[in-house]
């Protein structure tokens, strides 16, 4: 029911509009995850500033006098991945429709490419979330992990020297060590 109000409402708003008065129009759209639900509290900014955040539904609005001929969206949320999609032109009818994937999902799919031996998918998995706010330290738990599978003991260490470790990572990075230091001696 909510989607059905939030089509209608877009629905009646862009019928007002007219290809000449583009300016009073809106683009609009959804962001959503993996279950197809909306995700609120995302950020929708173009050139590094906020200009919207969806709502409880993952729905978000925007002005179209905002909006130049080509611009890039980009749909930012913590513990999410961070997307971009250019828009070329507006008009009365733009929707997108954006799915964002959490950290958490990532993670999971870097975990099963480790499981299935693919080695450069999950390196340019875990490439891609360094450059993220996911916790750094399990990144470069998994970066280590990567390396061990791949026989690559000095690396692996190596990786693992990088970690921070507390009372939550000591016993997963002392059980990886003895393992790559097992394979050295």
């Amino acid at each position: 029911m909510k989607n059905i109000v939030f089509y209608v409402f877009i629905f009646v708003l862009m019928a007002s509009c007219s290809t000449s008065d583009i300016e009073r129009c809106v683009v609009s759209g959804m962001i959503y995850d993996n279950n197809n639900e909306g995700i609120s509290g995302v950020q929708v900014c173009i050139d590094g500033k906020n200009i919207a955040e969806t709502d409880v539904y993952g729905h978000f609005i925007l002005d179209g006098s905002m909006i130049d001929n080509e611009i890039t969206l980009v749909f930012h949320k913590k513990g999410y991945e961070e997307k971009s999609v250019a828009v070329s032109s507006i008009s009365p009818s733009s929707l997108i429709y954006v799915k964002l994937r959490s950290y958490e999902e990532i993670m999971n799919s870097v975990l099963c490419l480790l499981e299935s031996d693919e080695f450069l998918k999950s390196q340019e998995a875990i490439s891609d979330l360094m450059n993220t706010d996911y916790d750094h330290n399990y990144l470069h738990y998994l970066q280590a992990l990567l390396f061990y599978k791949m026989n690559d003991n000095d690396h692996c260490l190596s990786e693992l020297e990088k970690i921070e470790v507390d009372e939550s990572s000591r016993n997963w990075v002392l059980s990886l060590q003895s393992k790559c230091g097992e394979r050295i001696n």
